[in-house]
């Protein structure tokens, strides 16, 4: 049985989730416009619905702007999150969504606080699938916990 191995992997601005969020709400946009066109006339309903379009867009934007920048670090035993300006917190690591070249992590401090990261293979491909193996992995397993399991079920 293998383990995962320790893995530093960096985290920033997914591309993949600005252009999901770009492209939700260009889908939005047409179909508002295309209300506003058709309609016989502009009233306070398709004024509001432009207002909450051009809301929405301003609130995708700058959540894609604030997404967190640092790295993500498994020791093969814990996660930490590792940032130039306050250092390293532990985390507890759950995987929200796994697209195979994409995740979306949410990362829980012990004192409560939570973050949420987008994370893709794109970013450093060369250790994706130590990632994966290390997010997937039991909390706590390391390489010389794997040894000690195989070698007690031999005894």
């Amino acid at each position: 049985m293998h383990s995962a191995p320790s893995v530093r992997y960096p985290v920033g601005r997914s591309r993949q989730l600005g252009a999901a969020l770009v492209a939700i709400w260009l889908v939005a946009a047409i179909s508002a416009l295309a209300w506003v066109y058709l309609g016989e006339r502009v009233g306070w309903r398709q004024w509001l619905e432009l207002a909450c379009l051009l809301a929405s867009g301003i609130l995708a934007s700058a959540y894609w702007r604030a997404m967190p920048t640092g790295t993500l670090h498994w020791d093969g035993q814990s996660w930490a999150w590792e940032t130039a300006g306050s250092g390293r917190t532990v985390m507890q690591l759950e995987v929200q969504l796994d697209l195979q070249r994409f995740m979306l992590l949410r990362l829980v401090a012990d004192h409560g606080g939570t973050r949420w990261c987008a994370v893709e293979r794109a970013a450093n491909s060369g250790r994706w699938h130590d990632l994966r193996r290390a997010v997937h992995a039991p909390a706590g397993s390391s390489a010389s916990g794997a040894m000690r399991g195989a070698e007690e079920a031999r005894s």
